[in-house]
């Protein structure tokens, strides 16, 4: 029988470090963030809110990980990037790019429909450096504010899933900025060419955690009426072995305002068969 290998992705919003202050502060976050991806064995993780000084500090403390990304601002360094980080032992790199959630997705910086800021996509085709299983992982963070633009960019998102991936296994991560009664989370899910589901909804074991996954730095004992914007969505050559949302923190504190999303998955359904 075949040895199925398996995988553990993390979508996580690590909240950028503008203007926090107090115990919020970046280089108070800074180690609980790197410790979620070397503690639970991330393969890959697909970031949200992540300044270049930030992505500058994560890779010196995972010194196992490569990463990938733009800036949304210029398409090099200024602004947001949802960055990739990658386990360099597992997997390598075979193509990646990054697209703008936009009426013109190869302009840097362009603000799509009536979003407040500009949103991007950051994607990458990779090869396992054991197997050669091959597959592509999406990163995105949606507007906050925008309706049209939230709308517009799961419709976008998915057409590019579609021409991109051809067909092979994908995973999608991010901070949608939505919940699951939402139409944007709909369409995310509807069942079309590309079939993207809810990792949360077809876990194999039940998921663990909370359903929600923003918190604003209160947590859930706080301010328990957060809600769940933060999704790995997969296609239907992945299967979910597990699925959970970690409330990990610190002393000082909690690590983000979001909780990171976990999954563990393999890429044959047929691996489960018991």
């Amino acid at each position: 029988m075949r040895d199925y290998r398996k995988y553990r992705f993390l979508s996580f919003n690590i909240k950028n470090n503008y203007a926090e202050s107090g115990r919020h502060v970046w280089e108070k976050r800074r180690q609980g963030v790197s410790g979620v991806l070397k503690f639970h064995q991330i393969t890959a993780a697909g970031l949200q809110e992540a300044l270049i000084d930030q992505i500058q500090d994560l890779q010196e403390k995972l010194p196992g990980y490569g990463w990938l990304g733009a800036g949304r601002d210029d398409g090099q360094k200024q602004g947001e990037f949802n960055p990739i980080f990658y386990h360099k032992e597992c997997l390598k790199v075979k193509q990646n790019d990054t697209f703008w959630l936009s009426e013109n997705p190869s302009v840097p910086g362009q603000k799509g429909w009536d979003a407040v800021c500009s949103r991007i996509v950051t994607w990458a085709n990779f090869e396992d450096q054991k197997t050669g299983e091959k597959f592509y992982f999406f990163n995105t963070h949606f507007d906050h504010v925008g309706t049209e633009a939230q709308r517009e960019s799961a419709y976008l998102l998915k057409s590019k899933i579609k021409k991109i991936s051809e067909g092979g296994p994908v995973i999608v991560s991010g901070d949608f900025n939505v919940p699951p009664e939402n139409r944007v989370y709909k369409i995310m899910v509807g069942r079309d060419s590309v079939n993207l589901q809810d990792s949360r909804m077809i876990s194999r074991d039940h998921s663990h955690g909370p359903d929600s996954t923003f918190h604003g730095f209160e947590g859930l004992d706080e301010n328990p009426q957060k809600d769940r914007i933060d999704y790995i969505f997969v296609n239907d050559h992945v299967q979910v072995l597990k699925e959970g949302v970690l409330t990990d923190r610190r002393e000082n504190g909690y690590i983000s305002d979001h909780y990171p999303v976990l999954a563990e998955i393999i890429f044959d359904r047929t691996s489960c068969e018991k």
